[in-house]
């Protein structure tokens, strides 16, 4: 898994953040083409993905959820996807890198997550 932190758009006095999808998706940030986008919620202790699949995915989280991986050695990897000091941090996965996100809050927390291709062929892997 690639890790790659990146700047808001904006930031206002007041704590607002604006991350529009150019502070995101610069080429440098990303190295394939994309063809979906998305944005998904997931409730208090519930997980997204224990899968893997062919696509490429990069994903990054507004709040509290922490990512779990297998590298190419076998071993498990984690990884807290929170904002730190205003910097942002994007997951990108490669093909048939085993992946899951888990809602480690007791509040609804958002994931944005892109995609190369649709979903399809999805092997479930046990990780969390």
């Amino acid at each position: 898994m690639k890790i790659i932190e990146f700047d808001p758009t904006y930031l206002k006095d007041n704590g607002l953040v604006a991350i529009y999808n150019k502070s995101v998706l610069s080429g440098k940030n990303l190295d394939f083409t994309l063809d979906e986008s998305g944005v998904i919620v997931l409730p208090p202790d519930s997980v997204g993905g224990n899968h893997k699949h062919l696509r490429r995915e990069a994903f990054y989280s507004l709040g509290d959820l922490r990512v779990y991986w297998i590298d190419k050695k076998g071993k498990k990897i984690s990884q807290s996807m929170a904002p730190m000091k205003n910097k942002y941090k994007l997951f990108v996965v490669e093909p048939y890198e085993s992946h899951v996100i888990k809602n480690i809050s007791n509040k609804d927390q958002i994931l944005v997550e892109y995609a190369s291709v649709q979903q399809s062929n999805v092997e479930p892997v046990k990780i969390i």
